[in-house]
């Protein structure tokens, strides 16, 4: 804040950890950490952004610059703006970069030396010590959240490694074993010595827990392992202040596996006739024009799901177009959102010339889902329990360094976090993690049709529905009995509708 000239000067972190939200509301500049704060200001007008809820329902988050509310956006991580006061009238700045992350995912800025791995996993070991250390240090109690994976394993470790007290520990569990990790994490945590706790989410946590999200996630956010992470964050709090987590590996670090299955999927698009790829083109062009919730209904029912998507797919005109038709969850989703048209995300087509498509991916992520998405959803869900959590692996100067480091050195064995998992071998033999990945992930679609069910039929009730005139009534009503009944799983899209519907009950 300079009052000489009349001029202030806000700005988000590197990779986004934290949020800010700017805009104008009437004349006045205004600009906050939480969204939820504009609504005490007087004249602050709660009119939506019709085009950021089709975007929230292709990605499930409301991606940066948009928010949930006209004339409010957020700012991008590494960007600052400045606001002039001019004859009593703020002028507002373009953002603009202070730290680039193309800079260092250029070709030319690659470090040959790393194409040994012996070289890059030297200098990793030591930064990731480095950050930990720090990290760690606080005048509270000071814990780490421990999945079972490869990243927070890592963490953890490096973190009892570097204690001479035992490491307070914790994670979630689930009785369906096709989404419980805590069984690993509860062997890991005995090999590294940790204090560690763990909590099985029953229906009485879930029943708690989800009628208090839009509280919690102040604009409507859709990423269901916001459950666990929330509760998981209640868990830690009863014992520590702050909490390390191994978020950011996968992006950085080409670790999804996602990226070499799209990589694969690509290869043999390519193999077809470009004709032949022209004429699907057209093909699916033309179906969402003329778009009718009966149509798309007949589609699910009679129609292959895997075709449907391969006839998409065909249509793609390069690698660019293919990866953002994979990361979304409909194709043209303003056509559910009464009176909205179609928006882009920021980061739709960016190219970055000379870099792989694992490294396209990889620099989406990094830019788009990783700051809108994971890292929304674990601000908020700790800061809800008056939690700290940290994240060492987003320390700028590791971040700097993944991207200096070859693809092919990060894919060195022909799987993706090689340096990583290098890495953690001197911390935990191989039997603890060499599994595939889980992920965070919820047995949502079993949980709308059980212990969530009423809470589903009063959100998605059609007097609800029709008073509030977001979404297209019909095809919300036609999804939800489809779903009910299993005859079709419509557990993300429906989920996406419930977190809109519970956050904006609380804007009336």
């Amino acid at each position: 804040l300079s009052m000489k000239e009349k001029k202030l000067t806000i700005a988000r972190d590197r990779i986004g950890e934290k949020p800010l939200y700017y805009g104008f509301s009437g004349n006045s500049f205004v600009f906050s950490s939480q969204l939820s704060s504009f609504l005490h200001y007087p004249k602050f007008s709660r009119e939506l952004n019709k085009e950021a809820i089709a975007l929230y329902l292709t990605h499930n988050y409301i991606p940066s610059p948009y928010s949930i509310y006209k004339g409010i956006c957020k700012l991008e991580p590494a960007k600052y703006i400045e606001v002039t006061l001019n004859n009593d009238e703020c002028e507002l700045s373009e953002p603009k970069s202070y730290w680039e992350l193309k800079d260092f995912s250029n070709p030319e800025n690659k470090d040959n030396r790393y194409l040994d791995p012996n070289k890059a996993l030297s200098e990793l070991d030591e930064s990731i010590s480095d950050s930990v250390l720090i990290q760690s240090k606080a005048d509270v109690p000071v814990g780490a959240f421990l999945s079972g994976g490869i990243d927070s394993t890592l963490v953890a470790a490096k973190m009892q490694s570097l204690s001479q007290e035992k490491v307070n520990t914790f994670t979630i569990g689930f009785n369906d074993k096709k989404y419980n990790e805590a069984i690993f994490a509860k062997d890991i945590a005995k090999y590294l010595g940790t204090e560690h706790t763990e909590l099985y989410i029953g229906e009485s946590e879930l029943l708690d827990i989800v009628p208090n999200l839009s509280n919690i996630y102040d604009e409507p956010f859709a990423d269901s392992s916001q459950i666990p992470t929330v509760i998981v964050g209640q868990l830690a709090r009863k014992k520590v202040t702050v909490s390390l987590s191994g978020d950011g590996g996968d992006e950085l670090f080409c670790g999804y596996s996602r990226y070499f299955k799209t990589q694969e999927r690509w290869n043999k698009l390519n193999k077809v006739p470009k004709l032949i790829r022209n004429m699907a083109s057209s093909i699916s062009n033309e179906l969402p024009a003329s778009f009718s919730s009966k149509r798309l209904f007949a589609l699910s029912r009679n129609m292959n799901k895997d075709l449907q998507r391969s006839i998409d797919y065909l249509g793609c005109s390069d690698f660019r177009h293919f990866y953002r038709r994979n990361i979304s969850s409909m194709l043209k989703p303003e056509q559910l959102v009464n009176s909205a048209r179609g928006a882009e995300t920021k980061y739709s087509d960016l190219q970055i010339a000379g870099i792989s498509n694992l490294e396209h991916m990889m620099y989406t992520d990094t830019k788009q889902y990783l700051p809108d998405d994971i890292l929304v959803k674990v601000d908020r869900a700790f800061m809800s329990s008056s939690l700290e959590g940290r994240i060492p692996l987003l320390d700028h100067r590791i971040v700097e360094f993944s991207w200096k480091v070859p693809i092919s050195t990060h894919c060195y064995d022909g799987k993706g976090k090689y340096l990583l998992r290098r890495l953690l071998e001197k911390h935990v033999p191989v039997k603890y993690t060499n599994r595939s990945k889980m992920g965070f992930g919820v047995p949502l679609a079993e949980w709308l049709r059980g212990p969530l069910l009423d809470w589903c039929e009063d959100l998605l009730s059609e007097e609800r529905l029709l008073s509030d005139n977001v979404f297209d009534h019909s095809f919300v009503r036609e999804i939800w009995s489809q779903h009910k009944l299993g005859q079709s799983d419509w557990s993300s899209l429906l989920w996406s509708i419930l977190m809109f519907n519970m956050w904006y009950e609380l804007q009336k």
